[in-house]
């Protein structure tokens, strides 16, 4: 029976998920002009406004699915990766940008709820460890380099 993860790993706020869903679908309604990356600081805001905790752990999920980009802020990593999204492709470009962007948000707040930040941390550690620029702490002599 698979468990899921410690209360104390949960990350779940679901007034912020409300929120990010209604901003990528009516972008206007917070930023002018409506774009994407007038959403993406007005989430970044938001963010900080509270201390990082409704965005812990995107960038390092986001390093790890792109397999690249550490250098970037999750702005940046969540434009490379959204070049592959083309469900709403017809529309205008910083629109299908942005629902796009409440889409690949929805699934790390998923991601998050079901797996814990533990284990959004532990994936990224390794990818850290397999970097062989890296030589920050989790880097010691003897430490598994999986």
């Amino acid at each position: 029976m698979a468990l899921g993860p410690f209360p104390s790993e949960q990350v779940y706020d679901p007034q912020f998920e409300d929120l990010v869903a209604t901003i990528c679908r009516h972008p206007a309604m917070y930023v002018s002009p409506a774009t994407f990356a007038g959403v993406c600081a007005y989430l970044c805001g938001f963010d900080a406004a509270r201390s990082g905790g409704p965005l812990m752990g995107l960038h390092q999920w986001l390093v790890v699915r792109a397999n690249d980009g550490n250098n970037l802020a999750w702005p940046g990593l969540a434009h490379r990766l959204l070049s592959a999204d083309v469900i709403d492709a017809d529309l205008p470009e910083d629109e299908w940008e942005i629902r796009a962007l409440g889409r690949l948000l929805a699934e790390f707040f998923e991601f998050r709820r079901a797996n814990g930040i533990t284990k959004v941390f532990h994936d990224y550690a390794r990818w850290l460890l397999r970097r062989s620029w890296y030589t920050g702490p989790l880097r010691r002599a003897g430490a598994d380099n999986a």
